[in-house]
């Protein structure tokens, strides 16, 4: 919760009495969706994943550069200072899950949607700074020679 402060500047209690909710009463609905969304990974991708609760020096990281990603949502996402953010950030999901674009691209999909972050039992994001990692995501893409 306090990290969800850290990157939010405030804490959205709905969403946390809902995540809370979600992962004590629909923990069948949250494997069902995980295993619909990522097949064989679901389990893999359930272990690996960044979490608000966490306090390891990992999660800490994904934390950091989501802080960072806020603050600089005014600035272009082309620029060399966003675009160093989201390499990291795309360096640490192939450390986690392999040079896989498939798996990158559906952990990305559920990650944009609010709603289904929610449902999958993962914090949402604000829909600002997804928009804006959406566009420095497909900048930083096109930069490396993929397309989505």
């Amino acid at each position: 919760m306090i990290n969800a402060y850290t990157i939010e500047g405030e804490i959205n209690w709905y969403v946390i009495f809902k995540l809370i909710q979600n992962t004590q009463n629909n923990h069948e609905k949250i494997k069902t969706l995980e295993k619909k969304w990522f097949e064989s990974k679901s389990d893999e991708i359930d272990e690996k994943m960044p979490n608000l609760n966490k306090t390891d020096s990992d999660n800490q990281e994904w934390i950091d550069l989501f802080i960072k990603a806020q603050t600089l949502t005014h600035k272009d996402p082309a620029s060399d200072e966003v675009q160093a953010i989201v390499e990291r950030m795309t360096e640490k999901v192939e450390g986690l899950f392999g040079d896989d674009p498939e798996i990158h691209n559906r952990i990305w999909e559920v990650r944009k949607s609010p709603e289904l972050s929610m449902d999958m039992g993962w914090y949402p994001l604000g829909e600002d700074l997804l928009e804006f990692l959406d566009r420095a995501f497909e900048i930083h893409d096109r930069k490396r020679g993929f397309e989505n």
